[in-house]
């Protein structure tokens, strides 16, 4: 029998009921949301780096002129951000500025990992429904979720090098919007046709994990499971174009 339903669906679930499975299944899951989180941080740093130039911004450890006349006029201590040797403004790295900010958003991305792959789960349960004769519990629908997951790595993978190394070859213009809109434009996965043609291969592979899956445990007919499979991979395919 085969290790994983990856490469052999039918002959892995026909040997194995999807629930039985759902502790490796969970842990594919954690390992894709690791793996897009250590990503999309690679892809937020070699972003940064390439925004190396310095800004002017408001210096926090200035104190405002009202503020240190109204301290003046009373009997409490001047602030230390009064006088002129704090300025109002101050350099600072644009890029360390934005990798600061863009880290503080990177637990969110695996959280959102993990919760997609038990909404999708939720979605899939749902639908299975209305189908003639279903049957098997949310447990067997969450396990498939998990392990259609799986192929996402490939994904994850090719889509951080591929951006990557564009980032690495960009020219990137030193005023802040100007250089940030440039880069917008390439950091995504779904940027380019090679990553499309990516995408195209990780859906079509979900989509025979998702129906010989969702077959087994649901005990559903082919046809079903096959257009629950492809409507979810239409979803995914529309979502990973977006990104």
């Amino acid at each position: 029998m085969p290790r994983t339903p990856l490469l052999h669906p039918g002959e892995y679930f026909a040997e194995r009921p999807p629930e039985d499975d759902l502790l490796r299944a969970a842990a594919v899951v954690l390992l894709v949301a690791l793996a897009t989180t250590a990503a999309a941080a690679v892809v937020g740093l070699t972003f940064a780096e390439r925004l190396d130039f310095m800004v002017t911004v408001d210096n926090p450890a200035h104190t405002p002129e009202h503020m240190c006349d109204a301290f003046a006029t009373s009997e409490m201590s001047t602030p230390s951000g009064c006088g002129e040797d704090v300025p109002e403004t101050t350099q600072v790295n644009f890029g360390q500025k934005v990798w600061e900010e863009f880290r503080g958003f990177l637990p969110l991305v695996f959280v959102v990992t993990v919760v997609a792959w038990v909404g999708a789960a939720v979605l899939a349960h749902a639908a299975t429904a209305f189908a003639d004769g279903a049957s098997g519990s949310f447990a067997g629908t969450l396990a498939v979720s998990g392990w259609a997951a799986g192929p996402n790595l490939l994904q994850v993978a090719l889509g951080t090098g591929f951006v990557y190394l564009r980032l690495q070859s960009l020219t990137v213009p030193s005023d802040p919007a100007a250089a940030v809109a440039k880069l917008e434009t390439l950091a995504t996965f779904g940027s380019g046709l090679p990553m499309v043609a990516v995408l195209l291969v990780v859906t079509a592979w979900k989509a025979v994990v998702w129906s010989v899956g969702l077959r087994r445990a649901r005990d559903i007919s082919a046809d079903a499971s096959w257009t629950i499979a492809g409507v979810a991979a239409a979803l995914a395919f529309l979502g990973g174009l977006a990104n």
